[in-house]
């Protein structure tokens, strides 16, 4: 009996030593991290993730520190003015593969104009804003910095085409344009000048690097890949875009042009690389210098120039104006009803 016990011990023992044998010749050497293993076992490692490229608009808040806060309270406890959280909006951006393509337009293309040469144009990847910049995200500025636009405080107010007067209405500015607007449809009335204390704002706001797009790159994300007109064809079409009468410079609605002045961003079908209102809807700002002639300015970004290019035509624009390779300019304090902006980044 008791040999039969020792037997049956040693038998235990013996089988433990051949399974951790076994299970050793399994084990890692050495660990990911330079360790040897603890009885089979490694440490755990903590996988790194990768800086996100992001698309979606992103909110960021859009109030003072905690420690700010707790400063402004009174004696007594009770809040010394900290504002309600709130959060600001980024705008939705969309990634553009760079290349080079032919800007400007043909001899043969209908309406083209003398500054439209056209000459092969590079671009590098980067971002740009899915949507023209609303109402409601340039509000989110006004409302924390308290920033007056240069239409507000000229003394002349925003320069407009309504009921077939044309020039300066210094009773219109962002907020009362001349027509209605809801919080979706693009900001107007805004100068290169307001633009610029906007995207200061957000970069400082986010930690982004937004600026406004060279117009190499406007008229790239317009073509989309295209050689036409217009990014859906030879014709133009209110199907397609919001824009104004055959002869400049009345709103017209019609088709699934649905609106005499601004449309909502994103009324309309996005072209091929699924941005909206790259025609029509509001003229856009763009960092770049206008040179008459194509100088390699169309691929910079300027600090200060007495004109600026504006691109993609307006509700009021007719046809010829909303065409892709269609050139127009601005002075850096004029402010339109019918002029806005969108944002683009470098690429990370």
């Amino acid at each position: 009996m008791y040999w039969q016990k020792v037997i049956l011990t040693l038998t235990i023992i013996l089988l433990n030593f051949y399974l951790t044998a076994q299970a050793m010749e399994q084990c890692p050497t050495v660990c990911p991290d330079g360790s040897r293993p603890y009885f089979c076992v490694c440490p755990k490692v903590e996988q790194s993730r990768p800086h996100p490229v992001y698309s979606k608009p992103k909110s960021v808040p859009n109030t003072p520190d905690a420690e700010d806060c707790n400063a402004s309270r009174r004696p007594d406890g009770s809040d010394g003015g900290c504002p309600q959280k709130s959060y600001i909006s980024e705008p939705e951006m969309v990634f553009i593969k760079g290349g080079c393509f032919m800007m400007g337009s043909p001899e043969s293309e209908a309406d083209r104009r003398n500054d439209e040469q056209q000459h092969q144009a590079c671009v590098n990847d980067f971002y740009i804003g899915k949507y023209e910049i609303t109402r409601s995200q340039f509000a989110a500025f006004v409302q924390d910095t308290g920033y007056k636009t240069e239409a507000q405080t000229s003394g002349k107010g925003c320069w407009s085409y309504i009921g077939g007067k044309l020039g300066y209405k210094k009773e219109f500015n962002w907020l009362n344009p001349g027509f209605n607007q809801t919080d979706e449809h693009p900001v107007v009335c805004v100068s290169w000048n307001d633009t610029q204390r906007y995207i200061q704002w957000l970069n400082k706001k986010t930690t982004r690097p937004y600026r406004l797009p060279t117009e190499a790159e406007l008229e790239y994300v317009a073509r989309a890949g295209t050689t036409t007109p217009y990014w859906w064809g030879n014709i133009a079409s209110h199907d397609y875009a919001n824009y104004g009468m055959d002869l400049c410079c009345e709103g017209l609605a019609s088709g699934k042009d649905l609106w005499e002045y601004t449309a909502p961003v994103g009324s309309f079908t996005a072209n091929p690389w699924g941005l909206y209102d790259t025609a029509g809807n509001v003229w856009e700002w763009s960092c770049s210098g206008y040179r008459e002639n194509y100088t390699g300015a169309e691929n910079m970004c300027v600090g200060r120039e007495k004109k600026t290019d504006v691109r993609g035509g307006s509700w009021g624009s007719d046809p010829q104006n909303i065409r892709a390779a269609t050139r127009n300019r601005g002075y850096l304090n004029g402010r339109n009803n019918d002029q806005g902006f969108r944002l683009c980044q470098d690429s990370l």
